[in-house]
């Protein structure tokens, strides 16, 4: 049954249950247009949302830490956040083709700390270092439809 909470809150909210999750709802926005759609769509539609708002904060906080890492990172000429093979990718681009162990090691423990932020829990994110390349070769690693730079290694 769909009753009306009266306390905190949820005072005069709707309240959808699960048990009845084949029952039907009708939305009537001011346009009046009519929108019916079954309970059950109804919580799996706002539980999407909440999963959306979640995820974009959490997209937020993780800018926030790669503009940081840049930031007290040197030697860097480039940085992007990706999508590759279904996750974020973090490409950063070193301005030495040189192997650097301290370098090497930063990233591995950003890529490591992010992985295991519980702040962080839909984010799944891996971590690139590459060496000075052509752009032509750079753009092998960016997807053309998603990619963020880093430009002065600010947000």
């Amino acid at each position: 049954m769909t009753t009306t909470a009266k306390t905190g809150s949820l005072r005069d909210a709707l309240l959808l249950n699960w048990a009845e999750k084949d029952r039907e709802i009708v939305v009537t926005p001011e346009d009046e247009n009519r929108y019916v759609i079954k309970v059950s769509r109804a919580i799996d539609l706002l539980g999407q949302a909440t999963k959306r708002d979640r995820f974009q904060e959490q997209l937020r906080l993780l800018q926030q830490m790669l503009a940081k890492w840049l930031q007290n990172t040197n030697h860097i000429k480039q940085a992007f956040l990706t999508l590759r093979d279904g996750a974020l990718l973090f490409v950063v681009v070193h301005e030495q083709a040189v192997y650097d162990d301290s370098f090497e090691d930063s990233l591995s423990d950003l890529d490591f700390n992010i992985a295991n932020d519980v702040d962080l829990e839909f984010i799944e994110m891996n971590a690139i270092a590459l060496p000075p390349i052509p752009p032509d070769s750079l753009e092998s690693f960016l997807d053309p439809a998603f990619t963020l730079e880093y430009a002065g290694h600010a947000i």
